[in-house]
């Protein structure tokens, strides 16, 4: 924990209750995180590795630790959503640096529907299925 949360703020981020941790996780990275960058990925995805490892043990009784801790599984997680997520690049500032700036998700045009599909496949499905 000590690599992501600031020191000066644990026993704050220990100490809430549920949702303002959420809430406050989630809109206010700079509160808790040491990098706030990309701080809503790497909240969410280290909260999805460790329901993933505590479902594991509780329905497959598999008790074995991962090969890779939880935050580096988040980490690998972030890096590539962060690379892959619809950005778009703006141009260099004065200081040499890009900005990126996150591409919003638009509703489709009254009377359409939109179906955000993906490509997740395993040995007991057969064909496509939509959530």
């Amino acid at each position: 924990m000590k690599e992501l949360i600031r020191i000066d703020r644990i026993d704050e981020f220990l100490s809430l209750d549920i949702k303002a941790w959420i809430k406050c996780n989630l809109t206010n990275p700079r509160r808790f995180a040491k990098e706030p960058v990309d701080w809503e990925l790497m909240f969410g995805g280290v909260c999805w590795y460790i329901w993933k490892a505590r479902n594991a043990v509780v329905f497959r009784d598999n008790a074995v630790l991962p090969q890779r801790s939880i935050l580096e599984q988040a980490r690998a997680w972030v890096a590539t959503v962060a690379v892959a997520g619809p950005t778009m690049e703006q141009p260099r500032t004065s200081s040499g640096n890009h900005q990126r700036m996150r591409l919003p998700w638009d509703p489709p045009p009254y009377g359409w529907v939109k179906i955000n599909t993906d490509a997740a496949q395993g040995q007991n499905y057969e064909g496509l299925i939509l959530a």
